[in-house]
C-alpha cells in the first residue's frame, strides 16, 4: 500500500492542438486591438495555462507575427476590402483576417486552405456568419504571390 502508482505518460508533453492554440492566439489578437499601443502580454497569461511547447510557440509566434507585421497585413486588408474600410470590420473579423494573413504569409507549416478554413470556423463561432463569409472572401481570394514581401517565396 505504500507504493506509488506510476501513471504512464503523465510526464509527457501535452499533445499539440493547433486548433486550440489558434483559438487562444485569435483571442489575444482580438483583445490587443483595443489598445494597439501596448505589446500584448501573452507570456504571463500563457504561464497560467497548461500548454505544450508547440502550442505555446505557435501562440507566441502568431501574436508576435501579427503585431510586428501589422503594417503589411493591414495594407493587404485595405487593398482587398473593396468599397469597405478596415475600420468598418468588426474587431473579431479583423482579428481573424489578420491572423489568417499572418499564417498565409509567414507560417509555412500551415497549408493555405487550412488557414482559411480555420479562420472561417473561428468567425462562425465568435462573430457572425456574414463576417465569416467576408473573411472567406478576403482570405479565400488571396494569392500569397500577391505580396512582393512574402517570406514564403
Amino acid at each position: 500500500m505504500d507504493k506509488l502508482i506510476e501513471l504512464e505518460g503523465f510526464d509527457e508533453e501535452p499533445k499539440f492542438n493547433r486548433r486550440l492554440a489558434r483559438d487562444i492566439a485569435f483571442k489575444h489578437i482580438f483583445a490587443w486591438q483595443f489598445d494597439e499601443s501596448k505589446a500584448p502580454d501573452i507570456k504571463s497569461r500563457l504561464d497560467e495555462m497548461a500548454f505544450g511547447k508547440k502550442d505555446r510557440a505557435y501562440i507566441e509566434n502568431a501574436v508576435k507575427g501579427v503585431t510586428e507585421n501589422l503594417a503589411e497585413i493591414d495594407k493587404i486588408i485595405s487593398e482587398k476590402t473593396v468599397n469597405w474600410k478596415k475600420e468598418r470590420l468588426s474587431k473579431l473579423c479583423l482579428a481573424g483576417i489578420r491572423l489568417g494573413l499572418y499564417e498565409i504569409l509567414y507560417d509555412d507549416t500551415i497549408p493555405y486552405s487550412v488557414s482559411v478554413n480555420e479562420i472561417v470556423e473561428l468567425l462562425k463561432r465568435y462573430d457572425t456568419h456574414e463576417s465569416a463569409k467576408y473573411a472567406n472572401g478576403i482570405l479565400g481570394g488571396f494569392d500569397d504571390k500577391d505580396s512582393e514581401n512574402d517570406s514564403r517565396n
